[in-house]
Parts: structure tokens; sequence; C-alpha cells
């Protein structure tokens, strides 16, 4: 009997489209000497391809993805939801993402990005009403919508109202659509928090510039770590610097301060230049904003355990039939 070496030239293609996608890899990963060795040395057999046609490669994978997709889509019988948003990248350009939540035959929730497409201006709810309905229609779901998530900007009233116009045309919405619109949540606390933050805007401020201060050099890092153990804390929970844009980042730079805060008085006492420390009334604020925080923590964790239950149930279902 004799071994050969062989592989489907084909599905060693396939295989090398799926990992530059899955771990983000640049098309010329191909050609690159050591893995044009490997891939020899491993399938003698299998034709090296350029990046050009390792490109084509992925676009056909990309689009039998999407048919898959489209057909599950097609054979689910019960109606959709989604959720969309805009994104902005770091040269101001704006992305449209559409995401859908469904049921699919087995009572599995499924969760499929649809579309992440950038979105030229204007960015008023009439165009955004328009592109969402002409997504919907490549899909070929525009008669099975039930709701769609959106943020609270004032725009999207007008966006929902042409949205279920639109929607009408094809099928008329549930309820006449009056549940077509869901306000996102996690947007309604990021409000609620960002006014509360407002309260202590000042506290914040003095908070990120001590911790600014203290990672600003090894020496001062050393001489904090000193004043933690002459306060008996443990320093593995570490300073947190946070990013003003993301509330969460800031209460986990707050809840770090919290933990930090006598072993800050005691820098204040040794460190001359450590002039911003927050006063006892000022902790106090910081402690009672923290309700904020609490109140998502416990969101998430019934958002997470609804779909727990969820998909326990599902697969119990699926293994009775």
């Amino acid at each position: 009997m004799v071994v050969t070496n062989r592989r489907d030239p084909q599905v060693v293609r396939d295989i090398i489209s799926a990992a530059i996608v899955s771990h983000d890899l640049p098309f010329k990963f191909v050609e690159w000497s050591w893995i044009r060795r490997l891939i020899a040395y491993l399938c003698d057999d299998v034709t090296l391809v350029s990046k050009n046609t390792t490109k084509a490669d992925v676009l056909r994978l990309f689009s039998r993805e999407k048919q898959k997709i489209k057909t599950m889509l097609e054979n689910t019988h019960g109606r959709i939801c989604l959720t969309s948003d805009l994104w902005t990248s770091i040269n101001t350009d704006e992305f449209l993402c559409l995401t859908t939540h469904f049921l699919d035959g087995n009572w599995i929730l499924q969760k499929k990005v649809l579309n992440f497409c950038i979105m030229l201006p204007p960015h008023d709810g009439v165009s955004l009403a328009h592109k969402i309905y002409t997504l919907l229609c490549e899909w070929g779901i525009e008669k099975k919508i039930f709701s769609i998530t959106l943020d609270n900007a004032s725009s999207k009233k007008s966006f929902v109202d042409i949205l279920k116009t639109l929607l009408n045309l094809k099928k008329e919405p549930i309820s006449d659509g009056d549940f077509l619109h869901i306000r996102c949540c996690s947007h309604i606390v990021n409000l609620i928090v960002q006014d509360g933050l407002k309260e202590i805007d000042d506290v914040v401020l003095k908070i990120r510039d001590c911790i600014r201060y203290i990672r600003g050099s090894q020496v001062r890092k050393q001489t904090f770590l000193g004043c933690c153990k002459q306060v008996s804390l443990e320093s593995k929970m570490g300073l947190k610097q946070d990013v003003p844009t993301r509330w969460n980042s800031t209460f986990l730079m707050l809840q770090s301060a919290i933990y930090y805060r006598h072993a800050w008085c005691s820098l204040e006492l040794s460190d001359n230049n450590f002039k911003h420390c927050p006063g006892l009334s000022e902790w106090e604020k910081v402690q009672k904003i923290f309700i904020f925080y609490n109140i998502s923590m416990i969101l998430l964790v019934f958002s997470r355990e609804q779909r727990s239950l969820h998909e326990g149930n599902s697969s119990e279902r699926h293994n009775q039939g």
C-alpha cells in the first residue's frame, strides 16, 4: 500500500482564505517565503497562488457565506428583529452596521451581521431609512421585519416613520408598526450615566490627572507601590486609565481609584508634586454615583442569563424532538 501526501488543492485554498479572514491576515500572506515553503512541504501537489488570486478566493468565500445566511433567513418562518448603528472611523468616515436577530428552525436564537458598509452623507432620517430598506430588500426580508433597535438620537423618529411607510408597501407591519422602534436600553443607561458623571466632572478630572501622574514614570510607579504596602493594599488591581468617550471605562477607573484612595493619601504626604488627590467629600460623591454602574451590570447579567436560559430551553426541545 502506497501512502501519498495528496490534498485537494481547492480545500487547501479554502482553508487559507478562512484563515486570512479569521485571523485578519494580509492577502500577501500567501506570498511570504516561509508560508510558501510550509505549504509546499505539506502539500507538494498544490499550486502556490498569488495575493490577487487569494483575494478572489476570499471574495468567493464571502459570497458562499452570504448565500448561507440568505437561505437561513428565507427558511425562517417567524419575524426578524434588527439592530443598527453608525460607526465612525478614525478618518471620520461613517459606516452603517445592520445586524439581524431571529429564531432558526431549531428555536436557536441567531445573530448575524448582514451589512457593514460605508454611509455617505447626509446621515439624516430620510437617507438612513432608504439605505436600510434597500439592504433589507437585497436580503429578501423586507416582509419579515418585526422591530429595529436604535439609539435615541432625534433623527431616529423621522427614520422610523419613513421606514414604516416603506415596509408597509410590501406588507403591513405587526400592530401597524407600533412595536417597530425599540429604544436601545444600553444607550438610555449611557445617557443617564453621562448626565450623572457631569455632577462629578471636577473629581473625575482630578482622578484622571492623578493616575496619569503616577503612571507617567517608573519612579513614581515604584513610590506608589510603596504607599500601597504602607496601607496594606494589594497592587494587583492596578490603576486603570479611562477612555473618556466610554463611560464604563470611566467607572472602572473610578473603581480602581476608590480602592487605592488610602494609598493616594499616603502618596500625597510623601510627594509634594502629587497635588490633585480628591478630598473626603469628593470620594463620597464618587461612591454615590456608582449606583448607575451597578444598574448597568445588572442589565448585562440579566441579558446574559436570558440568552443562556433561552439557549438551554432550545437545546432541550431539540433533543426531545
